[in-house]
């Protein structure tokens, strides 16, 4: 059974969320963002929503990614809720977010790609691995590389 193209598939969900007006601020997290992705490897994708209600009750917006064969709903106490979307060919999870959890500041204590943000809001961030601070790897020029199948972590090179 083939796998899901994860470099095409993110490119439709960074298009979808670019024209989306309730998305401002898409982040990938997992191995994608670490560079140690492979072929059984899932998406994380964290949306952050000016309206949750419509993305976590309505579950037609999946299928524009793939074949959905189930979805599971998680609704995270103390965090987000998130939608582990389990497609033909593998698998998405989507945490789901009001905007206004970044009135604070949210603390990656792993590796994160901003994939769009439309409100400069990516300051909010605050990259911390292993106690000390990390430097996210930026869009669009990651983006573009890795969506164009070369990965400059795994040449040695830094976005």
């Amino acid at each position: 059974m083939p796998t899901m193209d994860q470099k095409r598939v993110l490119d439709d969900v960074v298009a979808w969320a670019t024209e989306d007006p309730n998305i401002r601020l898409l982040v990938v997290t997992g191995s994608f963002a670490r560079g140690d992705h492979d072929d059984l490897s899932d998406l994380d994708i964290e949306l952050y929503v000016r309206e949750t209600h419509s993305l976590l009750e309505e579950t037609a917006w999946f299928e524009r990614f793939g074949e959905v064969l189930v979805t599971e709903a998680l609704e995270n106490p103390g965090w987000h809720p998130t939608r582990l979307v389990y497609y033909v060919d593998g698998k998405i999870d989507f945490m789901i977010a009001p905007v206004l959890a970044l009135a604070e500041g949210i603390a990656y204590d792993v590796s994160y790609l901003v994939m769009v943000d439309k409100d400069a809001r990516e300051k909010r961030l605050e990259p911390t691995v292993g106690g000390r601070a990390a430097v996210p790897r930026r869009v669009p020029r990651l983006h573009q590389l890795v969506l164009r199948g070369r990965d400059p972590i795994r040449e040695g090179r830094r976005a």
